[in-house]
């Protein structure tokens, strides 16, 4: 079930009201994958600048997110050539008994 109902959720110390079409636990599922990639960042710099720690975790984020595309295409690709040699493999097979002359 959808709502515009506001969610508050915590990311690295601070509360945030959230609004949205999205179900409150997904939204509470994003904040957390957030805040999980906020702490990563702020243990390998040692900062706790706020700003910085969003933007570096920004670009891990969509580093994460291009990464899944790209697999995601590269599957998608093997999924097609998969389809393509079972697709030229059953007309074989149809040729062949085409050509047995079975009656």
């Amino acid at each position: 079930m959808k709502t515009s109902k506001p969610v508050v959720v915590e990311i690295f110390g601070q509360q945030y009201t959230l609004r949205g079409d999205a179900d409150e636990p997904y939204v509470r599922e994003l904040a957390r994958y957030v805040d999980k990639k906020i702490r990563e960042v702020a243990a390998k710099t040692k900062t706790n600048d706020l700003r910085r720690l969003a933007v570096l975790s920004a670009i891990n984020i969509a580093h994460d997110y291009r990464r899944l595309a790209d697999e995601q295409q590269h599957h998608q690709m093997a999924i097609r050539q998969i389809g393509r040699k079972t697709r030229d493999l059953i007309e074989s097979i149809e040729e062949e008994f085409d050509d047995l002359h079975l009656h």
